[in-house]
């Protein structure tokens, strides 16, 4: 288990399984998944599940709250995996919906 995700008694989710749709990805802003490196990985009524590599960092978790406007639960992922999803799902220069 990564040790951020046991020392923040957070769950760890491994990116490669979440099914990731346009609906999902749209509860992020790019701009805001870039800055602070968090991704969404589940939404259900009020409450956003989020993948965070530093489950730490207050003022992510703070900006992430304050600009989606939901309950949001955080998850660990591995830094390299948000970063590789990100690219993918946020590129630089993307239209910012």
């Amino acid at each position: 288990m990564n040790p951020r995700a046991e020392h923040f008694g957070a769950e760890e989710v491994d990116l490669r399984k979440v099914v990731f749709t346009p609906e999902l990805l749209a509860c992020v802003p790019a701009e805001l998944a870039r800055r602070y490196r968090v991704l969404p990985v589940g939404a259900s009524g009020r409450d956003l599940r989020i993948a965070i590599a530093d489950p730490s960092d207050l003022d992510a978790i703070d900006a992430v709250h304050d600009v989606v406007q939901r309950d949001v639960e955080l998850v660990v992922a591995e830094e390299s995996q948000i970063e590789e999803f990100i690219t993918r799902f946020y590129p630089e220069g993307a239209h910012e919906g």
